[in-house]
């Protein structure tokens, strides 16, 4: 079972939106200082090239298991 941050499951049970900042870190030790996906190497950038070369959603969240659909929209809504 894939271990998650208490506050983003606590925000889950309240219905409360996701702050993107609970799912996209930065550490300078990870992926050059790139933001990536909390819990991942997988790097913003390189999620939005898959959209960018048109895969679906469902798609990148089959190849890449260990990504859940409020990780892909945190990628979407990160400014």
């Amino acid at each position: 079972m894939r271990k998650m941050n208490l506050k983003i499951i606590r925000a889950k049970r309240a219905g409360k939106p996701l702050n993107p900042h609970d799912r996209i870190v930065i550490d300078p030790k990870i992926a050059v200082g790139k933001p990536v996906i909390k819990g991942t190497r997988l790097t913003v950038d390189f999620i939005l090239k898959l959209f960018g070369q048109g895969m679906t959603q469902n798609e990148i969240l089959k190849e890449f298991p260990q990504l859940e659909k409020d990780d892909l929209l945190a990628v979407l809504t990160n400014e």
